[in-house]
């Protein structure tokens, strides 16, 4: 299946919640056997690769994985992420020296297995020789397999100074931030690094469920955003629906995605589906995207 080998399965939200100071947060309560569901669903799509962290869940998201392949007898091949893992109490906390990369690594892969590529979680993008370093140390954990960065720092790829040389270069890329993603894309593009678009659904305001009277569940992360950064993700999300020809039939989750996945920039895109139901839309989006290929879409919203 062409559209598996384009579709990264991302576990933050299938991990489920985690305590923090005494209270719940994530992306809402997911019921384990409803995440193990979603991986069948995956595998049954012709998706093999799924994007993991030790955070994840407080840790639950590498042990869903990992008992959903002993459930099985089946395997994704797995993009761990390392460098800010949790720490006791439950904030992500950078953490890039050689001896603190081996722990987490050595401590998630006892868990889940050998990893097939390796991604530093968002580091530090303003020191081009310190991070060459960390990604030699990541590429000598991973003989043979693919390393990079997932980052948030979308305006620091425009000018990244480091070659890829076909290494993963994960970042925030929607509808809703092109006229900064975009451009970072192209130029991490032309640089040999592959590209792979995550938040696709701009943390699931590109969906069109939400509006400004939501109330987002308690431990829901969202519930806690500013409202000024709601305001932002929520009007952006507005303005792309409405420049968008969309056909009857395609909702405004599966546009989203079919863009992502046409963008030339783009070489794969990492989904967060909680549900069987928000995974199924994977399939139309493929079909949609083969069709916007070709199409102009670097539009700032």
């Amino acid at each position: 299946m062409r559209g598996g080998e384009r579709i990264v399965l991302g576990s933050w939200g299938l991990a489920g919640q985690f305590e923090r100071a005494g209270t719940r947060i994530g992306y809402g309560a997911v019921p384990e056997a409803q995440a193990l569901d979603v991986l069948d669903r995956a595998w049954a799509l012709g998706i093999r690769h799924v994007d993991t962290a030790s955070g994840y869940g407080g840790g639950a998201g590498l042990a869903r994985i990992a008992r959903w392949s002993r459930k099985t007898g089946r395997h994704f091949a797995l993009t761990l992420k390392l460098g800010r893992p949790l720490n006791a109490e439950g904030r992500p906390e950078r953490r890039l020296t050689r001896q603190d990369l081996a722990d987490e690594l050595a401590s998630a892969e006892s868990v889940i297995g050998p990893s097939a590529s390796l991604l530093l979680k968002d580091p530090p993008l303003d020191a081009p020789e310190a991070l060459a370093v960390h990604l030699e140390t990541l590429q000598a954990f991973a003989p043979g397999g693919q390393t990079g960065i997932s980052t948030h720092q979308i305006a620091a790829c425009h000018d990244l100074p480091l070659p890829g040389g076909g290494r993963i270069a994960q970042i925030e890329f929607n509808g809703v931030n092109q006229g900064m993603a975009a451009p970072a894309a192209r130029a991490l593009k032309a640089k040999g690094w592959e590209v792979w678009a995550m938040q696709p659904l701009c943390y699931g305001f590109l969906s069109g469920r939400y509006t400004d009277q939501w109330a987002f569940p308690e431990g829901d992360f969202r519930a806690a955003l500013p409202p000024s950064i709601r305001a932002l993700y929520l009007r952006g999300a507005q303005l792309f629906d409405a420049g968008r020809a969309r056909p009857k039939g395609i909702s405004p989750s599966v546009d989203a995605l079919a863009f992502c996945l046409s963008h030339p920039a783009i070489d794969k895109v990492v989904i967060g589906p909680k549900t069987v139901a928000q995974l199924n839309d994977i399939e139309t989006a493929l079909a949609h995207a083969e069709k916007q290929e070709g199409l102009a879409h670097d539009h700032a919203v």
